[in-house]
Order: structure tokens, then C-alpha cells, then sequence
């Protein structure tokens, strides 16, 4: 699966009885996806679904199935569309499965 993230990019979501604000940062050579809890409580990582894990985790719903694009909202057909007409070098970064599933292995040694 190839997904575009937008840097710059900042909604809210209500979900695990929190309001969390999600971003898009630059990172060293990818994104950077944080997840700010109404509290403070601050979660990061590589790849949209890691910091909703984290936050998951520490609900009281450990063990719901969380997708990152669906959560920040990339599931979407028309965010999709739009997001395709945006040009790499505007700060949109195509981020594909192979690469999120190096980034885990690379966590796991």
C-alpha cells in the first residue's frame, strides 16, 4: 500500500474518551506522526499507526485494532484523491508498506 502524508498536517479526533491532536513533522528522511492526548500525554513514530498503538495501549481498550492511515483519517476515498494531486516536492511524503515494515524490524533487534 502506497499512502501520502502531508507534512504540516494537523487534526482532532476524539477516541479512548480523549480528544488527541494529530500531527505530521518532518523527520530525519520520513514523516514523523505525533498524537497529543487532551492531558499532555504525547505519543510519536514513523509510520500513522505507531503512536495510535501507544495510545491503545495505554486506554482502557488495549486491545482494539487500530489502523494508522484510518485513524488520522488517509482511509478516506476523497482525502486519497486529493492527497494524489499533491506533489512530492510540497512536502507530501509517499510512504510504502516495505519501508513501515523495515522500520519494525529495525525496532525489534
Amino acid at each position: 500500500f502506497d499512502h501520502r502524508y502531508p507534512i504540516g498536517f494537523k487534526a482532532e479526533k476524539q477516541y479512548f474518551g480523549h480528544t488527541f491532536t494529530m500531527e505530521i513533522r518532518q523527520g530525519k528522511g520520513h514523516p514523523l506522526f505525533l498524537l497529543t492526548r487532551d492531558d499532555g500525554v504525547v505519543f510519536t513514530g514513523p509510520t500513522p499507526t505507531y503512536p495510535w498503538t501507544q495510545a491503545c495501549l495505554r486506554s482502557n481498550s488495549p486491545g482494539t485494532r487500530i489502523s494508522g492511515p484510518l485513524f488520522f483519517g488517509f482511509s478516506d476515498l476523497l482525502t486519497q484523491k486529493l492527497l494524489r494531486e499533491l506533489d512530492v516536492a510540497d512536502g507530501v511524503y509517499v510512504q510504502q508498506q516495505k519501508q513501515q515494515q523495515r522500520w519494525r524490524q529495525q525496532q525489534q533487534q
